[in-house]
């Protein structure tokens, strides 16, 4: 199961600029799940997310129960 709660990540190239803004949802372990959306609008970035690679800037994210924020970083 991926929950996210909240979720901000700022633009990697532009300061002001939020890719992903106040994202919240839940998937359920099992469930088949697609985005879609235009050019840069955070699909690769949520991918990035949800298979621990980087944190969010601000909000909650937890994978299989467990914060990613607390995982072990080995």
């Amino acid at each position: 199961m991926i929950s996210c709660y909240g979720l901000h990540m700022k633009a990697p190239d532009k300061m002001e600029s939020k890719i992903l803004d106040d994202v919240s949802l839940d998937i359920d372990s099992g469930k088949w799940v697609e985005f879609s959306g235009d050019y840069m609008s955070g699909k690769s970035l949520l991918f990035r997310l949800f298979s621990t690679q980087i944190l969010p800037d601000n909000g909650e994210l937890i994978i299989s129960g467990r914060h990613v924020r607390r995982l072990d970083k080995h």
